[in-house]
């Protein structure tokens, strides 16, 4: 998850070091932009952070497995920066679970800008589970700009499902939630999304 916001200078680098990552397809890595200014949810992510153990220095912050590691700011160039996170997340790719879990996500379009998601989540550990499933509503190329001038990438625009979950030892649950776009997202609607320009991000 990247904090960032359309006034930040920096931002643009880290948002152009994600999109190549995500676009080299070299590992199986998604992210979303929390634009502050712009998603009234995307701001409230950000302070959920700022609140957490890990904070929120300055824009851009990048979030890395949901918070197990950082970086704050960027390099001088957006290739230093990419370079950067891809240290970061071979990291987080090799690293042990805390609690092995199992997610499957199933995302079906409704039409009239509504969505409409399931997941599937199985404890394969021996302990029980507490967490949070979030599945974030994002657009590709997204209506907002940043600083120079070009759109976001899976800026998010608020969640299908949020939802604390408890999970029983080599238990599935199943969770099914809903998105509408005219429906109110923090005083802001979006009736006007696309299908071919959505994308879920269940984690």
């Amino acid at each position: 998850e990247d904090c960032t916001a359309s006034w930040c200078p920096n931002c643009p680098t880290a948002a152009e070091a994600l999109y190549n990552i995500y676009q080299s397809g070299d590992y199986p890595f998604y992210y979303i932009e929390l634009v502050n200014d712009k998603s009234p949810v995307g701001k409230q992510r950000n302070r959920e952070y700022s609140f957490g153990i890990i904070k929120i220095y300055a824009f851009p912050t990048v979030y890395f497995d949901g918070g197990d590691t950082n970086f704050i700011g960027r390099e001088s160039t957006v290739p230093l920066t990419e370079a950067e996170y891809r240290s970061l997340i071979e990291q987080e790719g090799i690293r042990t679970p805390k609690q092995p879990i199992t997610m499957e996500s199933f995302v079906t379009w409704e039409g009239d800008a509504k969505i409409t998601v399931t997941v599937n989540i199985t404890n394969d550990g021996n302990l029980p589970y507490f967490g949070k499933i979030r599945s974030y509503v994002t657009e590709i190329e997204s209506r907002w700009n940043d600083n120079s001038g070009s759109p976001y990438h899976f800026a998010l625009l608020d969640y299908a499902i949020n939802k604390a979950v408890l999970l029983m030892p080599k238990k599935t649950k199943t969770i099914t939630g809903s998105f509408d776009g005219a429906a109110d997202h923090g005083n802001q609607t979006y009736p006007d999304i696309t299908s071919d320009n959505i994308m879920v991000i269940s984690r």
